[in-house]
């Protein structure tokens, strides 16, 4: 998890990831305003792959490069936009962008809420078209910024890392050895068990 504080980060803002509308519109956004970003050339890699039939998740070496590129442009920039997809799921970015010690700026997920995330507390809610207000408001005050920051990899790392996930399978494994798990949920980024 790099703790890099976002003043030291060479770029204000990452948008990576798949073509869906939100993060387009972010990307245009942010272009028109001049705003350069980390880890462009990683879709441009990906799109020419593409277009020449190169596979570059068949292999573990490229996969493992392809992670650390993602992770590097994570590193160099302050903020970094995403969203849920189509499906408007939170996906892997919720959680790897704060991990890396970026400010989260996303569209509102399907339990956005219920996984901890709050807005302007540990994450920022916005659309795609609407990040340069984002933008504003983070940098009107870095110090609110690098709180935001500090929140969200804190929520990461309690509730949302590998590890903790361990354990919450290993509690969810233990409820239904004994008999008496009826699901579980989560509620404000708490991880519940039901009991029957």
């Amino acid at each position: 998890i790099d703790c890099t504080r976002l003043a030291a980060r060479h770029y204000d803002w990452s948008v990576l990831g798949a073509d869906y509308d939100a993060r387009v519109l972010a990307r245009e956004a942010l272009d028109q305003a001049g705003l350069a970003r980390s880890g462009d050339w990683i879709r441009y890699i990906l799109g020419a792959a593409q277009k020449l039939k190169v596979n570059l998740y068949n292999k573990y070496g490229t996969i493992k490069v392809l992670q650390g590129a993602f992770r590097r442009a994570l590193q160099q920039s302050k903020f970094s936009f995403t969203c849920g997809s189509f499906v408007n799921w939170p996906i892997r970015k919720y959680y790897e962008i704060p991990a890396n010690g970026c400010v989260l700026v996303c569209e509102r997920s399907n339990g956005f809420g219920e996984l901890g995330f709050v807005d302007e507390e540990n994450a920022v809610v916005c659309s795609g078209g609407d990040v340069l207000d984002a933008h504003a408001w983070l940098t009107a005050d870095m110090d609110r910024a690098q709180t935001i920051a500090d929140a969200g990899r804190h929520l990461v790392r309690e509730r949302h890392s590998v590890a903790a996930r361990g354990r919450q399978i290993a509690s969810a494994l233990q409820r239904i050895r004994r008999g008496n798990f009826a699901g579980s949920r989560w509620r404000d980024g708490v991880f519940e068990l039901l009991e029957s």
